[in-house]
């Protein structure tokens, strides 16, 4: 069977095609072709497609995604279906439908109303090889934004700018879409559809800060209306700031309009964001006059009021209580007035204090005025006639004077009437001569009862020569007015004589102890501290049992020079403690001497404030080192010591305070910084605010640890939310990285097309670059980028296999019409002349030997030697390498030479073989 199928024939049974599915693919191969040439012979349909459909059926779409033999079968079955329902059926199939898209390019004429015609992979087909005059149907055709995307990628200059005009191409949908296809095809689209989202980006962020904006603009709207102006210019300033605002929130509101109505046309999706209430909608914009404020003319009318009443110098005269309550009438009628002013706008504070102020005074005045007019002015005057100078009668007027004076409260800023201030002048004169007379008289009373209160302690002690004079002095006391203590004055007198017999006897045996005791000090002194206070006390004992009588001078003598004898162990103590002193005195002199020396040398401006206050301290010790010293000496020394340590301490305060100020504002940036919303720089200002913190000279201790709390728990909250934010940033670098490396290895680069592959591959590559990836990841990319460029070389060779089949196949086609005299269309441009009959013939072994010499393919023996004339001849010509030599001119020159009859075929085969070798 196979032998009849394969002989040398030229006759073609329709009945073979039924073995089709079963053959082996090159038979399969031969099969078709044999009966594709059948069909071209024969016009109107054919029923032996069935067979075909079977095959197709039967083929996997990995084999003819491959290549090889299965794929040139998939090409020459579906070349010889013609029906439309069928192809339309395998345009689902992973690579079979891309072939059938192709068959169906050729079937179904472009402006076909057919439904196949509106299917993506046909569309897709009919791209790849459209001209320039299928751009224009095409794009009538469009239905989805990549669609519109490839047909601008394919289109000419001439009408790639009309294209991107498409409504499909407008939206962001479709300018991401022109944006992913045109990349590393189109720059200039791509620049095109990264302008147009940049546009879109734009649109949503300057929407975004529009309604910010205006929330901005509505708040400040809110806290404005919450303000009560206090007078008409706070009226007009609030009026005038709601009218700004106004038209700021209606310009946001037409520039709001506007980023929508782009985001909108392009189909973008807006930022969700509500907007308050407009708060301008029901309120009063209008700004009132300053013209009408009627307080000024107010004021003036209770100012004149006012004035009246501190015109009269005397009430009785010049005011009567008629002018009086027409006064006050008027008063009561302007503060009506300026309430009812009130109820249109409120006055300013100023405006308001000052009417409060001269209302207040104008109804003290007239409530004065009244006040005087009420008083008896005649009868205090008779009764001051009756009084005189007696200190009975001066207290009686003085009584009724004070009660009339204090009926009226006068105000301080009216001038007074004069006859009020006569009164109060008298009263103040009576009150004067009063008071002197009661202080004589209380001095003198005051100063009987003292020395009264010290006679019987006086007599207890037994000071009783002091009582007596004591006594004496109370005495003349009384005579000059001093009254009390007349009892006990009598008492004390008669108890003075009983006791002035029995001083002298109690007192002598203790005189005697008392001489004893001084003897046996200067017999048996004590330490010097010790003997002086002994001598001291037993000095007071002798001196409170009284003064001896004459006769008993000698014992007065005697008790003085024991004392004397005994004081003389503590004088050298006391000399050396007095030197001691001196020196003490002497040291401390000197430490303030070179305390003023370190002030007046020191340059303030540079000085180091840390060893100043070192300085203060050490000075504070060592003057407490230098003690004791003579208190009297001491009291200037001290005080220059304190002055010259406050002028120090002054001059370090001051740096501390400089210095406190500085952690302050350094404590204020730092809380600054905790709020800042951007993170970044916010380390480094951190670190920065740390440094210029250390370069912070002292501070006083408290307030230190006082700021440095609070800088230290900003900083800590600051780096705090900084690990936070680096903690996220890894977890997510993490989690793109666990992605991208399993996104690398689900990637199958042989399982989907080389364009698909190579777009996914660079994706890769784009995320790969801004992570870390493990050494095998980056392996795998290695690799995948290897197969696809191997796949795409290997798609290339293949291809130009193909080319190269089909010029064959042309030139055995154009040699057989030429042969036959037949008359065929044109396959090619390079077969024109051909078909013309125009053709000018080559020598076509000199074309083979040349496309051999290119392969590096050695010919046959006998032709060696004109091989080698056509290799001296080409070297001769300049054609030193014809491996430089391109296949296309080669395949040019034989398909222009003709006409080429059937002892060409084995020329024919060595040239095509040659370049088929050159492709390998």
């Amino acid at each position: 069977m196979f032998a009849k199928l394969f002989k040398n024939s030229d006759a073609f049974d329709p009945a073979d095609m039924a073995a089709l599915p079963d053959l082996e693919a090159s038979e399969q191969l031969v099969l078709l072709n044999r009966y594709l040439s059948y069909r071209k012979d024969r016009t109107g349909s054919s029923n032996d497609s069935g067979p075909i459909h079977q095959l197709l059926d039967s083929l996997s779409d990995k084999a003819v995604d491959a290549g090889g033999l299965s794929l040139e079968v998939a090409n020459h079955a579906l070349s010889a279906i013609d029906d439309i329902a069928a192809l339309a059926r395998l345009l689902e199939r992973p690579t079979l439908g891309g072939l059938a898209a192709k068959r169906l390019c050729k079937l179904v004429p472009l402006e076909s109303t057919h439904e196949v015609n509106q299917h993506p992979r046909l569309f897709q087909a009919r791209l790849q090889v459209a001209t320039a005059s299928d751009i224009e149907p095409l794009s009538k055709q469009v239905t989805t934004a990549e669609q519109a995307a490839w047909l601008v990628i394919r289109a000419g200059a001439e009408t790639k700018q009309q294209l991107l005009k498409m409504p499909l191409l407008q939206s962001e949908t479709g300018l991401l879409s022109l944006e992913k296809i045109s990349r590393g095809k189109d720059k200039g689209c791509n620049r095109l559809a990264r302008e147009g989202l940049d546009r879109l980006r734009t649109c949503r962020r300057q929407l975004n800060e529009h309604m910010s904006a205006i929330q901005e603009v509505n708040v400040s709207a809110l806290r404005e209306l919450k303000m009560s102006p206090k007078d008409l210019d706070g009226l007009i300033v609030q009026r005038k700031k709601l009218n700004q605002l106004h038209s700021r929130h209606e310009q946001l509101q037409l520039n709001i309009r506007k980023t929508r109505e782009a985001l909108a046309l392009a189909e973008a999706d807006e930022p969700s964001q509500t907007l308050l209430d407009n708060p301008f909608e029901q309120i009063d914009l209008t700004i009132p006059n300053s013209q009408d404020n009627p307080y000024p003319d107010l004021l003036g009318g209770l100012e004149k009021a006012l004035s009246a009443l501190t015109k009269a110098k005397t009430g009785m005269e010049n005011l009567t209580e008629a002018a009086l309550t027409e006064l006050d009438q008027s008063v009561e009628n302007l503060r009506q007035d300026w309430l009812n002013a009130d109820s249109d706008f409120p006055p300013s504070d100023l405006q308001q204090e000052q009417f409060d102020s001269q209302l207040r005074s104008a109804r003290q005045a007239v409530t004065a005025w009244r006040q005087v007019t009420g008083i008896d002015w005649q009868g205090l005057a008779t009764e001051k006639e009756k009084a005189g100078s007696k200190p009975e009668g001066l207290e009686y007027w003085l009584k009724q004077a004070k009660k009339a004076e204090r009926s009226v409260v006068w105000p301080s800023n009216i001038p007074m009437p004069s006859s009020l201030g006569q009164l109060r002048q008298e009263i103040d004169e009576a009150m004067g001569l009063a008071r002197d007379q009661a202080h004589q008289q209380q001095v003198l009373t005051q100063e009987l009862q003292a020395i009264s209160a010290t006679l019987d302690g006086l007599i207890d002690n037994g000071e009783f020569k002091k009582a007596l004079a004591e006594l004496s002095r109370c005495r003349k006391l009384q005579k000059r007015g001093a009254k009390g203590s007349e009892k006990l004055l009598n008492r004390i007198s008669a108890h003075l004589g009983e006791l002035s017999d029995w001083q002298q006897y109690a007192a002598s045996p203790k005189r005697d102890a008392l001489m004893q005791s001084i003897e046996d000090l200067v017999t048996t002194p004590l330490s010097p501290t010790n003997q002086r206070e002994r001598i001291k006390s037993l000095r007071e004992q002798w001196n409170a049992l009284g003064p001896l009588p004459r006769e008993q001078a000698a014992l007065q003598n005697a008790f003085d020079g024991f004392a004397a004898q005994a004081f003389e162990i503590c004088r050298e103590h006391f000399n050396q403690q007095s030197k001691e002193r001196g020196d003490n005195l002497s040291a401390r002199k000197a430490l303030c001497d070179q305390l003023q020396q370190y002030l007046q040398d020191t340059d303030w401006q540079q000085a180091d404030m840390s060893a100043a206050e070192n300085i203060m301290r050490q000075a504070r010790q060592e003057w407490r080192k230098h003690h004791p010293c003579d208190r009297k000496a001491l009291k200037p020394v001290e005080a220059r010591f304190e002055e010259l340590q406050s002028a120090l301490h002054e001059r370090v305060k001051n740096a501390w305070n400089t210095n406190v100020s500085a952690k302050e504002s350094l404590v204020d940036q730092a809380q600054a910084l905790v709020t800042q919303e951007n993170s970044q720089g916010l380390a480094t200002a951190a670190k920065q605010l740390q440094a210029q913190w250390r370069a912070v000279g002292t501070t006083p201790r408290g307030a230190d640890q006082r700021l440095w709390k609070k800088f230290r728990a900003s900083c800590d909250k600051i780096f705090a939310r900084l690990d936070q934010e680096r903690t996220k940033q890894r977890s997510a670098m993490k989690q793109q990285l666990q992605n991208l490396t399993d996104d690398i290895k689900a990637f199958k680069p042989n399982a989907q097309s080389i364009a698909e592959s190579e777009s996914q591959l660079a994706n890769l590559g784009e995320r790969a670059r801004e992570l870390r990836l493990d050494s095998a990841s980056r392996d795998a990319l290695k690799s995948y980028e290897q197969q696809i460029s191997t796949k795409r070389a290997q798609a290339q060779k293949d291809g130009k296999q193909k080319r190269l089949s089909e010029f064959r196949a042309w030139d055995v086609e154009v040699s057989n019409a030429e042969a036959s005299g037949e008359t065929i269309p044109s396959p090619h441009g390079w077969f024109n002349e051909r078909i013309a009959g125009t053709a000018k013939p080559l020598d076509l072994l000199t074309l083979t030997m040349e496309a051999e010499i290119a392969a590096d393919i050695g010919g046959p023996s006998e032709e060696q030697s004109a091989r080698m004339a056509l290799q001296i001849e080409l070297m001769n010509r300049g054609v030193r390498n014809m491996q430089l030599v391109d296949n296309q001119d080669l395949l040019q020159r034989w398909c222009n030479s003709g006409p080429k009859s059937a002892t060409d075929d084995v020329l024919r085969e060595r040239f095509f073989t040659a370049l088929i070798h050159r492709l390998n």
